[in-house]
């Protein structure tokens, strides 16, 4: 007779806890007797490989299973940042202990792309690969700040040190771009400064010469950008390219010469513009929300057909899809646009849509650095209260918007915000400092 299927255990996290959840002690299960593990299955894991996944649990059949070992095992899951919700349980049946994993990863385009400036020692291909080795389940992308975001960092720290390079790298959160339609984490050389010396980028359309002189002046005098996310070097170089139509402009025969300066290290950067066929705009196409309907956009849109796809319309009508969902509280979306190029008629089509995320609702409202009047008159004055969506514009100009409060007038104010995930409520903080 075969034995009747049980549950031994069940665990499970959410992301962002450091632990997992406290439990009622008098409502506790009691713990887990230790059983070997016969089988380990994975459920909702693509695109991650159950080799993949097996390298951050670190189990295998043949061992030993108890409520310690399962919850570091999910503890590991939930820490690589790419999952809404990890579980495990094993349950007997048929004489074998199976190990169950269910997972929920994040979506795709939830997920952080991983850009690197100025790592200008190293290939992208030898970053990819070393980190690809390096970390179990590491595709370019992550679920954000966070311990893989240190793992990354110590990886290229001793990819620079093999190669006997002292240099400071920092990382930090770039929001999308026109060119970059996704959240990155951009890692960053601070220390040795690296600049650009000169740059000369041929080959585009006579017409645009002058605009592109500009521009080459233009990215001497930005951040020196050779990764995939934020503004760079490349985006600066090909921007009068591709606002007069040749959307799909591209730098080959690239050429990056380093030399120590007293101040850094400098880069000579030389390529050839290849600008393509020109397009001017067919189809502009939003998929309407409740918070966003197709009367805003149609009023919004500063894209027409027959007229060249400026780089800045496409960005301005982006940001009012984007200032929509920001009022309504949701802080994680993103707009992204797909782009349909038709070179039959020489068009391109867009498509405008968003990935809202979350509504994130005020659950308390601080200051620093006020005085008692300016408090008093803060407290009067701040619409803003615990409970209501989060609306960022109005914090972005709330004193721009309210003139006429006076003990406030002295006063310039950085926020930050500090969010839970699991119950979408933010904490909310202003830092008050005198205007200069």
């Amino acid at each position: 007779m075969s034995p009747i299927a049980r549950v031994l255990t069940v665990l499970s996290l959410l992301v962002s806890p450091c632990c997992l959840p406290a439990q009622d002690t008098a409502a506790a299960p009691a713990p887990m007797a230790a059983v070997t593990i016969d089988r380990i299955t994975f459920t909702g894991s693509d695109p991650y490989t159950d080799s993949e996944l097996l390298r951050v649990i670190q189990l295998h059949t043949g061992g030993m299973a108890t409520d310690p070992i399962l919850s570091a095992a999910v503890q590991a899951l939930s820490d690589t940042g790419l999952f809404a919700n990890v579980a495990a349980d094993v349950a007997f049946a048929d004489g074998v202990h199976t190990l169950t994993f269910k997972l929920k990863p994040i979506p795709d385009d939830q997920l952080f792309h991983v850009s690197f400036a100025n790592l200008i020692w190293l290939t992208p291909e030898e970053i990819d690969t070393a980190l690809r080795r390096a970390i179990p389940l590491y595709h370019g992308k992550v679920g954000g700040p966070g311990k893989t975001a240190d793992q990354i960092h110590g990886v290229v720290d001793n990819l620079l040190a093999k190669r006997h390079i002292q240099a400071t790298i920092g990382y930090a959160v770039v929001a999308a771009t026109r060119e970059h339609p996704y959240r990155a984490l951009e890692f960053r050389v601070t220390d040795p400064p690296i600049h650009l010396l000169s740059v000369n980028a041929i080959g585009g359309p006579v017409a645009l010469v002058n605009a592109e002189v500009a521009a080459q002046k233009q990215a001497l005098a930005a951040p020196y950008n050779q990764g995939t996310a934020g503004v760079t070097t490349e985006d600066i170089l090909l921007g009068p390219v591709r606002d007069a139509g040749y959307i799909g402009a591209k730098l080959s025969d690239v050429k990056v010469l380093r030399s120590a300066t007293s101040d850094g290290i400098g880069i000579v950067y030389t390529a050839r513009i290849d600008a393509g066929p020109q397009y001017k705009v067919g189809k502009v196409v939003w998929a309407p929300t409740a918070v966003y309907t197709a009367e805003d956009f149609a009023r919004d849109c500063e894209l027409h057909p027959g007229t060249l796809p400026r780089e800045g319309a496409l960005a301005d009508t982006r940001q009012a899809i984007l200032n929509a969902f920001h009022r309504n509280g949701y802080i994680e979306a993103e707009v992204h646009i797909a782009t349909d190029l038709n070179d039959q008629d020489g068009t391109v089509n867009y498509t405008f849509y968003a990935v809202p995320g979350e509504t994130y609702r005020v659950s308390k409202v601080s200051t620093t650095g006020l005085s008692a009047e300016a408090q008093a008159e803060f407290d009067a004055n701040f619409a803003l209260k615990p409970g209501q969506v989060f609306d960022s514009l109005y914090v972005d100009n709330f004193l721009v918007n309210s003139p006429s409060l006076k003990a406030l007038s002295g006063y310039g104010y950085s926020y930050q915000t500090l969010t839970s995930p699991e119950t979408h409520e933010l904490e909310l903080t202003l830092n008050f400092s005198p205007a200069k």
